[in-house]
């Protein structure tokens, strides 16, 4: 009943309307009986949970296009964000740290964003994951660049050090 009411909250309708019909085989073949006088109460409070879903499953499919294009146009908005953050040259670590999490919140949106058709959502998927690689290796090029240059700057270092030696030994 727990599960029930919490998928009334659940914001993809599709989601819960089939963990609903999952909690319904589960009750009506799974679970035991309970105690006649509890009986009533807990079946009310399930089809009360379920009566809510059933009502947001109705009002999604009577929107369902609108919200599918909606969808799809969000998906697209969010790609278009996340195409800007692969064009930015991040110079310094704090950068990339902040446009790493940027891009990771545009990731979690794209995710979260409702249903789409798969025949639309193939492609969007697919530059999903070529923006999200581009980015990635840009960043690790980054880091692997930025590492080179340290140990670069340590190698001089060191030789700097050697050379004061000599000169220190030297009269």
């Amino acid at each position: 009943i727990e599960k029930a009411e919490s998928l009334t909250q659940e914001n993809d309708i599709i989601k819960s309307s089939r963990n609903i019909n999952i909690l319904h085989k589960k009750w009506k073949n799974e679970l035991g009986p309970v105690a006649k006088e509890h009986r009533k109460l807990l079946w009310k409070r399930f089809q009360i949970a379920t009566k809510i879903i059933q009502k947001n499953r109705k009002e999604f499919q009577k929107n369902a296009i609108k919200s599918i294009k909606n969808n799809l146009i969000i998906r697209v908005m969010i790609l278009k964000k996340m195409k800007s953050h692969l064009s930015e040259n991040s110079n310094n670590h704090n950068d990339w740290q902040k446009s790493l999490i940027n891009f990771n919140k545009l990731r979690e949106e794209f995710k979260n964003v409702g249903y789409i058709p798969n025949k639309d959502g193939k492609l969007l998927w697919k530059n999903f994951r070529d923006y999200s690689k581009s980015f990635l290796i840009s960043k690790n090029e980054f880091y692997k660049k930025q590492k080179e240059d340290y140990k670069a700057k340590i190698l001089q270092k060191k030789e700097l050090i050697k050379e004061l030696k000599t000169h220190i030994e030297s009269e």
